[in-house]
């Protein structure tokens, strides 16, 4: 059977049983429950992908795979944290995660190139990436918030999934040498090989 056809029955697989169980196991709003089984889908895509391209990759993880990583993770990150928070509707808490943001990432400007492309971490790349994610997590809120106004926050088993979900999202994405910054290196040599 073709790998892709494998791919994609798994797909639906995770996709099929991962919406019951959210419908049986968990009194979540429709919305959500669509943007969870969504999420499945695409997950269990590149799960499947990372894995086959990791066992082909060989050779150090580059600049480029660093930044597409720490990008892909502060991306998800400000994503969630307003849901976990429950902030997402506060204008006067988005803008002042913004200032914040941009106070932090002032602070640090010196190491932001070298958050993005060097292959370590240091403590003062915490902060970057704590003003990263309150930039992004404020103007995302600002643009959206009319858009889900009724949703305040996640609470209960919600809220504990989303937080679990940042926590394997920030261990998977920041620090050196992640799979993710190996495939995303990968994907670049293929890229630039063409």
């Amino acid at each position: 059977m073709n790998i892709y056809l494998k791919i994609i029955g798994i797909q639906f697989l995770a996709l099929i049983f991962g919406g019951m169980l959210l419908e049986i196991l968990f009194d979540i709003p429709e919305w959500l429950s669509l943007v969870i089984v969504g999420l499945i889908f695409f997950c269990t895509y590149f799960a499947v992908q990372i894995r086959c391209s990791i066992n082909k990759s060989s050779g150090e993880v580059s600049s480029d795979g660093i930044a597409g990583a720490r990008l892909c993770g502060i991306f998800i990150s400000s994503i969630l944290l307003p849901f976990i928070l429950g902030i997402y509707i506060y204008q006067a808490i988005n803008i002042i995660m913004i200032l914040a943001g941009v106070l932090l990432l002032l602070i640090c400007r010196k190491n932001i190139s070298s958050f993005f492309f060097e292959n370590k971490w240091k403590k003062i790349f915490w902060m970057i990436y704590l003003g990263c994610l309150f930039l992004l997590c404020g103007v995302f809120s600002i643009f959206a918030c009319m858009d889900i106004a009724p949703c305040i926050g996640l609470k209960g088993v919600p809220r504990i999934v989303a937080i679990g979900i940042w926590a394997i999202v920030v261990r998977s994405t920041l620090p050196p040498n992640t799979l993710l910054s190996r495939f995303a290196t990968n994907n670049y040599k293929i890229n630039a090989n063409k």
